[in-house]
């Protein structure tokens, strides 16, 4: 075996031993952001909580009747579907950037290995120059 060979092979399983650790990192850096966006929305939805309880508090002591057609149900109401909608947001926006995340990974570690590959053969192809 050429020592050129040798070295282009060798070169090759390094780059590859490379890509897939690399990989491997980044995967676990992506979940963990999507942990930590989960950990988000969970604060998120118990601090919406608190400010709704806190609002329906304070217009019951004044009072106010919550029942059907009431401004303050209809306040509440309003509160309630506009906490959904930026819960679904933050829910959406965390499954998208995992999901790119990962597709990212892929395509980088398919971009590692052709290019470890292209490395070995430059290196084996050198030898005869």
């Amino acid at each position: 075996m050429s020592a050129n060979l040798a070295l282009g092979l060798f070169s090759t399983g390094m780059k590859l031993f490379g890509a897939g650790e690399q990989s491997k990192h980044e995967k676990e850096m992506i979940e963990l952001e999507y942990k930590s966006d989960l950990e988000d929305i969970r604060r998120r939805t118990f601090e919406q909580q608190q400010i709704r309880g806190v609002g329906k508090a304070l217009s019951e002591a004044s009072g106010v009747l919550h029942s059907g057609g009431s401004s303050a149900q209809g306040y509440l109401d309003t509160m309630d579907f506009q906490f959904k909608k930026e819960i679904d947001f933050m829910k959406s926006y965390a499954e998208e950037a995992r999901r790119l995340g990962r597709e990212g990974v892929s395509l980088r570690k398919t971009a590692n290995i052709l290019g470890a590959f292209s490395s070995g053969m430059s290196i084996y192809n050198s030898g005869g120059k």
